[in-house]
This record gives structure tokens, C-alpha cells and sequence, in this order.
């Protein structure tokens, strides 16, 4: 029997906070590199961008870093969170080495599946959602079960036949309830800051937004992210665990 979307949500929630210093220590690299940008894009803009041809170069170089050491936190991440809901032993350097072994794979099969849901996008919306809950647990199967390529797929795509509308809910409610939750924490202190400030830099003619509110959405979203991904891990392993012996349409 599939879980309900609120105990999905519950049961992440549960597992973020009993495993919050595990994944703090998980993320840091992360962080540490969200980090840095703010602290680059605070001195262009106090600078006002006199130096952002020399800058532009560490920009890039940071960004890069962060892109890489956020696909190898995600692979961690969703390993470690499944070895907490399997009972499973792991040994930390071995996942890490492994992790760092798995980004290219990893990427490719973000790729083939952002490449196909695209492609669903582009003929009409209907199929465009279709392929995105079909393929929405591609990364998880590999990262997971090892499956790479188009089997990755193909296996996300078999988690979901015959349950289609019972897993549209799950992944929607639980995903929007925690959107709810990271704009409270994104929405707390840009009121409180914004009130100190009286929203000048909200109402500045600049067309972007005070450095202090995208250090903040920045932030709670890394912070966030070991729950983000708790929720799916649980949802995949539920849909695993309950495969149907006949086609369902049961929400």
C-alpha cells in the first residue's frame, strides 16, 4: 500500500532532523561554494563592478565547482538516505570515492531525461507532463540501483505504469507543502530585513534583486536540499516495495 502524500512528507521531515548533522556534513562543500559567490557578488556590487573583469574568471571557476560538487552531493545524499530507510551499512569514504566515480553517468542521465521531457514540452503540455513523471525517478534509480542511460529510464518509467495519478499526488503534495515551508524560511528574514530597510533595494531602478535576499534563497535552498531529496527517496522506495501485480489507477 502506497503511503499518503502528508506521511511522505512526515517521514522526510523525521529523517531530516534525525540526520541533520550527517547532512550538514554532506553539504558543506556545497555551501561553502554558494558561499564564496555571495561574498563575490557583495564586493562587484560595492565596487560597482569596477573589477568584474577579473572577478568574471572566478565566477566562472566557482560556478563550475559548484555545479560539480552539487551533482556529487545529490548522488550522497540520496544513497545515504536510502541506506537509512533500507537498514543498509555504508562505509562513508567508499560512498564519497564512489560519488565522485558516478557524476558523469549521473549527468548523463539528468540530461537524457531533461532531454526528453523537454521534448514532450515542446509538442504539447499533456506529454510534456507525462514524460516528467515517467522519468522523475531516472536519477534516483541510478544513483540507487546503479542502472545507467536509457534503462534508468525505462525503470522510472515501470515504477510509475498502472499508478500514474497515485504518484502525480504524491509527488505534488509532498513537493508543495515543502515549497511552503522553504518560503517561510526564505520569507522570515527578508521581512525582517526588509522592514530595517524599508524595501529600498526592492525599489531601486537595478533590475536585480539585494544581494542579501539571493544569499538567502541560495542558502535555504542547499540547506533544504537533504529534505528535497528524502521526499523522493521515500516515494521511490514505497513505489518499489508495492509494485502492483495488475494496473491500477487508485489515488
Amino acid at each position: 500500500m502506497l503511503l499518503s502524500p502528508i506521511d511522505i512528507l512526515k517521514e522526510g521531515l523525521a529523517i531530516y532532523q534525525a540526520n541533520y548533522k550527517t547532512f550538514f556534513k554532506t553539504i558543506v562543500w556545497f555551501l561553502g561554494a554558494a558561499i564564496l559567490l555571495i561574498l563575490l557578488n557583495i564586493f562587484d556590487r560595492q565596487t560597482e563592478f569596477k573589477y568584474i573583469g577579473f572577478t568574471f574568471s572566478i565566477y566562472l571557476i566557482l560556478t563550475a565547482f559548484s555545479f560539480v560538487i552539487g551533482l556529487w552531493t545529490q548522488i550522497v545524499l540520496i544513497r545515504l538516505i536510502n541506506a537509512g530507510l533500507t537498514k543498509e551499512t555504508i562505509e562513508k569514504n567508499t560512498l564519497q570515492q564512489n560519488a565522485w566515480r558516478d557524476t558523469v553517468p549521473f549527468l548523463w542521465v539528468s540530461i537524457l531525461t531533461g532531454l526528453i521531457i523537454l521534448g514532450g514540452s515542446i509538442l504539447l503540455i499533456i506529454p510534456g507532463l507525462i514524460f516528467t513523471i515517467w522519468y522523475f525517478f531516472s536519477i534516483y534509480v541510478f544513483s540507487i540501483e546503479g542502472t545507467r542511460g536509457f534503462p534508468a529510464l525505462q525503470k522510472s518509467k515501470d515504477l510509475v505504469q498502472g499508478r500514474f495519478w497515485a504518484v502525480v499526488w504524491r509527488i505534488f503534495l509532498p513537493n508543495f507543502l515543502f515549497g511552503l515551508i522553504l518560503a517561510v524560511i526564505i520569507g522570515v528574514p527578508t521581512l525582517i530585513i526588509g522592514y530595517f530597510t524599508k524595501f529600498a533595494e526592492f525599489n531601486s531602478s537595478l533590475t536585480m534583486g539585494p544581494w542579501w535576499f539571493d544569499a538567502i534563497q541560495s542558502l535555504a535552498t542547499i540547506l533544504t536540499l537533504p529534505l528535497s531529496i528524502a521526499l523522493t527517496v521515500i516515494l521511490y522506495k514505497n513505489l518499489k516495495d508495492n509494485k502492483p501485480t495488475t494496473p491500477t489507477t487508485t489515488a
